[in-house]
């Protein structure tokens, strides 16, 4: 298992490998959809409310912004 690398800032941890965070969620302002990433260098990764399954729903983008176009 590889353990990433992050750097403090002001604005939280930023990771130092560049990875890319790959995202399908086509309503989101920050999402590249030919390329199917997010454009945002880093995201907040929030607990979703009463959710206790151990799945995935356990957590949601907190930087999601609603395209409105």
């Amino acid at each position: 298992e590889q353990k990433l690398k992050c750097r403090k800032t002001e604005r939280g941890n930023l990771m130092e490998k560049k990875q890319k965070i790959n995202c399908t969620v086509e309503s989101c302002v920050y999402q590249d959809s030919k390329n199917r990433r997010c454009t945002l260098q880093a995201i907040n990764v929030m607990p979703t409310t009463d959710t206790t399954t151990g799945e995935t729903d356990e957590s949601m983008c907190g930087s999601y912004e609603y395209d409105s176009k």
